[in-house]
């Protein structure tokens, strides 16, 4: 279903989801996978972007060496663009890879960026007919999230199943009743 994978990732706490994520799919699928970091230029940065060149090639060929360390053929790339064309440079490499899925990290967005922000994810799924694949984001370490009893496990699930699956790991559980399974 998938034989090539192409799966965006940055320096952010949802990388080593993404990638944990996109190693099952690939596993799953026999896939190829090619990972593209889309090093954004700051805006007015005279061409300074996100990360030093050496920051996001390190970020690429660990992860490659990951993916490969599993058995999974894989390969990346760095690429600079500006932020307007952030998404757009995404579906460019995945089209040069001709890639059959397109995968991406997600963050839990708060507050007034949650209502006004568009997301890569949003741009990425509007300039593409391949499918967009989103891999779960980690659960933050606050207050909000530790001491709720709740174990999540990630099956990677294409766009209209769960993708996670809260089970009971304690009797202080706010979930009663059954595990629930996918």
């Amino acid at each position: 279903m998938f034989e090539r994978i192409l799966v965006a990732i940055d320096d952010s706490s949802s990388a080593p989801v993404t990638l944990s994520f996109v190693a099952a799919l690939a596993h799953g699928h026999a896939s190829a996978v090619h990972v593209v970091n889309v090093n954004q230029l700051l805006a007015g940065g005279r061409g300074w972007a996100e990360s030093t060149d050496t920051e996001a090639a390190r970020l690429v060929e660990g992860a490659v060496r990951e993916l490969q360390g599993s058995g999974i053929t894989a390969s990346g790339a760095v690429v600079r663009t500006s932020a307007s064309y952030l998404a757009r440079t995404i579906v460019e490499r995945a089209e040069d890879f001709q890639a059959s899925a397109i995968v991406l990290g997600s963050r839990r967005r708060r507050g007034i960026g949650r209502i006004f922000g568009r997301s890569v994810r949003e741009h990425v799924t509007s300039l593409t007919t391949l499918p967009v694949v989103v891999a779960p984001a980690p659960l933050e370490d606050s207050e909000h999230h530790r001491g709720n009893g709740i174990e999540a496990t990630v099956e990677p699930t294409i766009v209209g199943g769960p993708l996670l699956a809260p089970r009971p790991s304690s009797p202080r559980s706010p979930v009663s009743g059954p595990d629930l399974e996918a």
